[in-house]
C-alpha cells in the first residue's frame, strides 16, 4: 500500500517491468510457440488491474503451503513488515493463477505504448 508519491511510482515501475516482458518476447531466442505468460500470485486483483486474466486455484494443501510462502514474501519485501498482512484480504486470499496472452501483453505495452504513457 504505497501512500502518495510512492504509489506512482510502483505504479511506473510495474509499467516497466511490463514493457521489458514484452520486449524480452520479441527478443530471438523468446521461443515462439509461446502463447501465454503465467504465475501464481496472492495479489490477484492488482494483476487483473494490469491486464492478466485470473483463475481460482483449489483449496488444499499445495495452496495453503503457496499462500505462506507468498505471506513470508510481502513480510519481507514490504517497508510495512508483518503490517504488510493486515491490509486488505490478503491473509484469507488463496493464491490465484495469472495469465496473460502474448498478444494482450504486446497490445498493452508494447512499443507504441512506451512512448504514449499509456
Amino acid at each position: 500500500q504505497a501512500k502518495g508519491t510512492d504509489k506512482w511510482l510502483v505504479a511506473r515501475i510495474i509499467r516497466q517491468e511490463m514493457r521489458a516482458l514484452c520486449s524480452w518476447t520479441q527478443q530471438p531466442g523468446f521461443p515462439e510457440d509461446t502463447v501465454a505468460i503465467f504465475g501464481v500470485t496472492l495479489l490477484a486483483r492488482a494483476a487483473a488491474r494490469m491486464g492478466f486474466d485470473i483463475r481460482c486455484r483449489p483449496a488444499g494443501l499445495l495452496a495453503g503451503l503457496q499462500r505462506l510462502y507468498f505471506q513470508g514474501l510481502l513480510a519481507i519485501y514490504s517497508s510495512e513488515g508483518l503490517d504488510r498482512l493486515a491490509l486488505g484480504r490478503t491473509v484469507s486470499d488463496l493464491p490465484a493463477e495469472a495469465w496473460i496472452s502474448v498478444s494482450r501483453l504486446q497490445i498493452l505495452y508494447g512499443v507504441s505504448h512506451a512512448t504514449s504513457g499509456g
